[in-house]
């Protein structure tokens, strides 16, 4: 069972946390302001797996992405989602990764390196895009070589570009080479759960 007041702190302290650690002087905190909504039943499920109704696609097809959760008393829940292929995916493998803001972001860091943000303004735009709880995020994920410049990802790599990346990541702090790319992120709509868990399922991709 997850501690719903542990993940709150977390959740509340780590934007500030990144914020201070990020290195750059001159930054302030006026003030901080938080909204908390307490309940008196447990929301919480976890992701058991996923499924599509179809594993060959084409780009730029819609498929449906079913979630399966289970909650804290045993009952199940489905979700159902349309899930858009990227256009322009080239004939070949990729893989779909659905979990919840903070499982993927941890995926995220095992990667690779994130590489280091170029400013404070870009400091910023990170902490905006921080992942939330209450969701479902999806990764597309294909086999080519990306790279992280500045904090952010550039995916499907020329080799070339890629080879040259991987033999000297350390010319730059800001650069790091990834195996893979994340060719495209959604952020699913709110769930009525907090949810925690990961699946992945492997499509091809049809020319």
């Amino acid at each position: 069972d997850m501690n719903g007041p542990a993940m709150a702190s977390i959740a509340a302290v780590s934007p500030l946390q990144y914020l201070l650690l990020s290195g750059y002087d001159g930054v302030v905190v006026d003030k901080i302001d938080l909204e908390i909504t307490s309940t008196d039943r447990k929301t919480n499920a976890h992701l058991e797996r996923i499924a599509v109704n179809k594993t060959e696609v084409k780009p730029g097809e819609t498929i449906t992405l079913t979630a399966y959760l289970r909650g804290t008393s045993g009952d199940t829940v489905i979700e159902r989602y349309p899930v858009e292929i990227p256009s322009g995916l080239p004939a070949g493998p990729i893989q779909l990764l659905v979990g919840d803001g903070t499982t993927v972001t941890g995926i995220d860091i095992r990667r690779g390196p994130s590489g280091v943000p170029t400013g404070l303004k870009q400091v910023i735009n990170e902490l905006n895009k921080l992942r939330k709880n209450d969701r479902l995020y999806i990764k597309v994920l294909s086999s080519e070589p990306g790279v992280v410049i500045g904090g952010e990802e550039l995916p499907s790599l020329p080799p070339s570009m890629a080879a040259v990346i991987n033999t000297d990541r350390s010319s730059s702090r800001s650069m790091s080479g990834l195996p893979n790319s994340t060719v495209r992120e959604y952020e699913l709509p709110r769930s009525n759960y907090v949810i925690q868990g990961q699946r992945t399922l492997n499509l091809t991709v049809k020319p």
